[in-house]
Formats: structure tokens, sequence, C-alpha cells
């Protein structure tokens, strides 16, 4: 068994749920929308469902989304919960990451000043 594979049975998501998931949390810590994105999805939780139909209302203006992928395969993809989780999850590691490399540059930079 592959570690996709085993990832999949594990988590109960598909490894395009696992990819997806890494893409889109990737893509908010890269832009630094980490917290405000994650007040958003924990407040969206309860109403997957409906902010994956509202994605389906704006994809005509929204246009191309990330990675290629269509605004309907992410509003697909939102549509279960369990993927919603994943992507806070995601959000969260790469935050604890991102804080962890943030401050070790600091402390690079007070030492360099010393």
């Amino acid at each position: 068994m592959t570690t996709e594979q085993h990832r999949a049975t594990t988590t109960g998501t598909s490894p395009t749920s696992q990819d997806m998931a890494e893409d889109l949390a990737q893509a908010i810590i890269t832009r630094g929308w980490n917290a405000p994105a994650t007040l958003l999805l924990e407040l969206m939780r309860p109403l997957a469902f409906v902010g994956s139909q509202l994605l389906l209302v704006i994809e005509p203006l929204a246009g191309p989304s990330a990675q290629g992928r269509s605004m309907r395969h992410y509003a697909e993809w939102l549509q279960d919960r369990r993927n919603v989780d994943l992507l806070l999850q995601r959000i969260e590691t790469h935050s604890q990451g991102a804080a962890v490399d943030a401050a070790a540059l600091e402390e690079d930079a007070c030492r360099s000043l010393r």
C-alpha cells in the first residue's frame, strides 16, 4: 500500500482531497491569509454545503482557480465537511511551521546585531 493510499484509508478522504487541501493551505499561508481563512472556515463549517453552492454562483465571475482546478471542483470538494476539517488541519500545520521559521529568522537577526 502506498503512502497516498494509506493516507486515504486512514482519513476517509481520497488522495485528491489530500492534494487539494495541501494546495489550498499553501496558497493561504503564502498570501498571509491564515487567520482570516481559519476564522471563515470555522464559521462556515456548519454551512459548508451552502458555501460550496455560493462558489458555484460566483464561478463565472472568478475565472480559473489555483493549480488549474475550476471553481466547480473546489465547490464540490467543500461540500464534504471532512474536507473543511482537513484544510483547517493543513493551515494549522503550515502556520506553526511558518511561526517557527519566523522565530528562527528573528533570532538570527538579533545575533547578527550583537
